[in-house]
């Protein structure tokens, strides 16, 4: 009877596909995969279970199993925690090198580390980066939630209800144009930070609670994009300062629209530093706040300032301080009662602006 030979890439591809049929289906489920090359998903699946990844660099797709907390890859991005799947260890981060690379990513489940790391971070190239989900993140010893964008790309990301925690809770910046838009609602334990250049840098606080002992919102602005922040569906508790907003650049508004605040120091802070921006700066009132040692608001520019008071503030300091080198400094009280240790209202101008 004769012999018969199979050629030896056949015998290569059954010795692969016998390889990922016998691996364990729990080593599987207890891994993330990827697949796909431009562009790559990352998938992060085991309902009900845990994935714990090691503070090591996949750069292969596909890949069926992979525990690494770094994904890099030098194209674009589709990652997916799914619902009731808890990834900690190290946590997860996502890189693209690719010119113009974005990354986007649903976490509808649990990312947390214990480890002196971001418990989930991306990392943009000029992309849009989108994250969203009601997924939660948490680090005990570094931020929650950490995107950055480089080389122009504008970030979106919507935390839904989800809780999110760390010594930052979460921190988004970008360079050149690249604009910022957040949106959270959940229960945040830590700061947020957002720093952008040119691109506007928005944060909407839509409901949930935010608390720290640092400032509660830190948005700032160091080129011409300005800066909004809207809390009025949020309460932030416990910050030195409850919003903070700043811009050092030579143009952009800033815009404060606040909802409830209690601070250990300064309720609202709003500041344009540059003597060559002629950007306004105006503070909306309508929820309570409560600053223990300094002021309830604290506003100042070199173009229009104003402050529209309609609700409660009590200080430590001055009710609210606004004042303008250059342009028309207003405050307007609607509503509410000032409660202070010093003046109520201290409008002043310095320059041609009047108040």
């Amino acid at each position: 009877m004769g012999l018969r030979f199979r050629h030896p890439s056949c015998l290569t591809a059954t010795a692969v596909t016998a390889g990922l049929i016998g691996a364990p289906q729990s080593v599987l489920a207890q891994s993330c995969s990827t697949s796909g090359v431009d562009p790559v998903t990352v998938t992060c699946s085991n309902p009900g279970g845990i994935i714990t990844t090691t503070n090591t660099t996949n750069t292969a797709s596909p890949n069926v199993a992979t525990n690494d907390r770094i994904q890099s890859f030098n194209v674009d991005l589709i990652g997916n925690v799914t619902a009731s799947t808890t990834v900690n260890g190290a946590g997860l981060n996502l890189v693209t090198t690719k010119g113009g690379g974005g990354i986007t990513l649903t976490n509808a489940g649990s990312v947390s580390t214990n480890q002196v790391l971001n418990a989930l971070q991306l990392n943009g190239n000029g992309g849009l980066i989108t994250y969203s989900g009601n997924g939660s993140v948490s680090s005990n010893d570094a931020a929650g939630l950490v995107i950055t964008n480089n080389s122009g790309g504008s970030i979106n990301a919507n935390t839904g209800t989800g809780t999110i925690a760390g010594r930052n809770a979460i921190a988004l910046s970008t360079t050149g144009t690249g604009s910022i838009n957040l949106t959270t609602g959940g229960a945040i334990t830590g700061s947020i930070i957002t720093a952008a250049v040119d691109g506007l840098n928005t944060v909407n606080v839509t409901g949930g609670t935010l608390q720290t002992t640092g400032f509660a919102i830190d948005a700032s602005s160091a080129g011409t994009g300005g800066v909004t922040v809207n809390t009025t569906g949020g309460q932030i508790s416990g910050g030195l300062f409850g919003i903070a907003d700043a811009s050092s650049g030579t143009a952009g508004d800033l815009n404060i629209t606040a909802g409830t605040i209690n601070a250990s120091e300064i309720g609202i802070f709003a500041s344009i530093s540059n003597a060559s921006s002629a950007g306004a700066v105006r503070v909306d009132v309508n929820g309570t706040i409560a600053a223990s040692t300094e002021d309830g608001v604290s506003a100042g520019g070199f173009g229009g300032v104003t402050v529209n008071v309609g609700n409660d503030i009590t200080a430590g300091l001055r009710g609210v301080s606004a004042a303008s080198s250059n342009g028309p400094t207003t405050v307007n009280q609607t509503a509410g009662t000032i409660h202070s240790t010093s003046d109520g209202i201290s409008a002043g101008s310095i320059g041609t602006g009047g108040a």
